[in-house]
């Protein structure tokens, strides 16, 4: 989802109805909340996300829910410890910038989290 583009909570359900239709299909194997950033985090927690996101599973929509981050860990332990029913978290990671972003760090906290629905 671009959550840089999200206004109302009615978009979530504009968004991924537009997003299933491109790609011809009824559901998603995985849906993730793209880029997700302190900011506007707390906007699509106003806005009920995590509400939404249940409701669209439950309808069959997508199996599982999750994020893309580029935040460093201190805030990408936030959005990890606000939700228990994250699937997935992706991160930017590579042998070279250990401790760029959420890093190492945030690798082995997501994991230890066991990110499963």
């Amino acid at each position: 989802m671009p959550i840089w583009l999200v206004e109302k909570s009615s978009d979530f359900d504009r968004f991924l109805h537009e997003q299933l239709s491109r790609l011809k299909t009824d559901y998603l194997d995985i849906y993730l909340l793209h880029n997700l950033k302190k900011k506007t985090f707390h906007h699509l927690l106003n806005l009920g996300i995590f509400s939404w996101a249940e409701k669209a599973i439950d309808k069959g929509l997508f199996r599982y829910f999750g994020f893309s981050c580029h935040e460093p860990f201190s805030v990408f332990k936030v959005f990890i410890d606000s939700y228990d029913r994250w699937s997935i978290a992706q991160i930017q990671y590579n042998y070279m910038n250990e401790d760029v972003q959420a890093g190492t760090k945030g690798l082995k906290y997501a994991a230890k989290r066991t990110l499963r629905w």
